[in-house]
């Protein structure tokens, strides 16, 4: 047995038990479970979910300033920017626009030779 539910702004709505073979609608959730947990379980769920996105977001951003310094860097002494830092930049900007999946922070990079 499944149950499926709806978030919107943090809350959790529209909780119903559905079918083994459905096919949830775009933004509800579907978990596997014989007991529907009462709604206020599911809001909180959601908003933790919420404020952990909302730190991650913002944890990306400040490191995303500080990796400017090492781009400058390289800038400052003529080193191309290898492509480990342009793939770890990228992905921290991923984060922050809110199309990534990532629950961490990447790991950064080693600093680039002669910066």
């Amino acid at each position: 047995m499944k149950y499926a539910y709806i978030v919107t702004d943090g809350q959790a709505h529209d909780l119903r038990f559905v079918g083994d073979n459905y096919t949830p609608v775009s933004g509800e959730t579907v978990v596997d479970g014989d007991v529907l947990p009462d709604i206020e379980t599911l809001h909180e769920a959601s908003h933790i979910a919420a404020r952990t996105a909302a730190a991650l977001k913002v944890e990306a951003q400040e490191t995303l300033d500080k990796s400017d310094i090492t781009i400058l860097r390289c800038y400052e002494n003529a080193v191309a920017v290898p492509a480990t830092w342009q793939a770890y930049r990228t992905e921290l900007r991923e984060i922050i626009s809110g199309t990534s999946s990532a629950t961490s922070l990447p790991n950064r990079p080693d600093y680039p030779e002669g910066t």
